[in-house]
């Protein structure tokens, strides 16, 4: 049995509120691979339903949370001839069993009727992760369901054109002072700063968008120019092209004559 791994970052949480934290995912068994899924179906339906006071009471007695598993619990599914099945939900870290009894009318195997919609597991390596925040994972597989029943399922891939310009501050900073070109502006008497915000990059890595907020007159033509010689990262989720804002300040000093 293959497991895949992943962090992601909690949606919906059993306690009505999000945090940023990644957060351990349920479990999806399908055609004996065993893979980690969103977003936590069982952890929404034990908020939404009107009687669930129970149900929380037997999940919380376990005092088995954390920041890592806000809900208290992980949830065990299975694919069985097209129908989705919650086999089981556990405590993350002491591995007890919740008694999902006191809420449906058996312990095990309980169909899983009351769910329409998306369950999406990422697999395969993180191509690109936000300072531990989570991130994508190079595919995704959509489960689509109605009203339990496996309707359709698509798989993506996800593509991450790297640039050693955006993974840390040293290199670009490096590559901005040596393409200052002076000869095309007047040099300051004194250090100045343009700011500058990446707004878009084609699918080359070329940057085509670039917003000054805050600028000089007479350096922020020069400014704009050194940003969009930048080879930049593009990622693609999805079959499409994410947008990832990023503030670069370009740093004017003082030529010694």
């Amino acid at each position: 049995m293959k497991v895949c791994f992943l962090s992601i970052v909690l949606s919906l949480s059993f306690i009505s509120y999000c945090n940023a934290t990644p957060q351990t995912p349920d479990l999806l068994v399908y055609k004996g691979d065993t893979v980690w899924i969103y977003p936590f179906i069982l952890a929404k339906y034990i908020m939404e339903h009107p009687n669930s006071e129970a149900i929380r009471e037997e999940i919380h007695k376990h005092k088995d949370m954390s920041t890592a598993c806000w809900r208290g619990f992980k949830a065990l599914f299975e694919i069985k001839n097209d129908s989705l099945f919650l086999i089981k939900a556990y405590t993350p870290y002491d591995k007890k069993d919740i008694d999902l009894s006191i809420m449906f009318k058996q312990k095990t195997n309980i169909y899983v009727d009351w769910f329409s919609g998306t369950i999406t597991s990422p697999r395969n390596c993180i191509i690109y992760e936000h300072d531990g925040w989570g991130g994508y994972h190079e595919y995704e597989t959509d489960y689509i369901f109605e009203k339990g029943i496996l309707k359709s399922m698509k798989t993506y891939r996800n593509k991450l054109k790297p640039s050693v310009f955006t993974n840390g501050t040293d290199t670009l900073s490096k590559l901005i002072k040596a393409n200052i070109n002076y000869k095309s502006i007047e040099p300051p008497k004194e250090k100045l700063r343009v700011t500058l915000r990446v707004e878009d990059a084609d699918l080359n890595g070329k940057i085509t968008e670039v917003k000054v907020i805050k600028g000089h007159d007479g350096y922020n033509d020069e400014a704009i120019r050194i940003v969009k010689s930048i080879p930049w990262e593009v990622i693609i989720r999805r079959g499409k092209k994410i947008h990832r804002y990023w503030t670069i300040p370009i740093i004017f000093e003082p030529q010694n004559k």
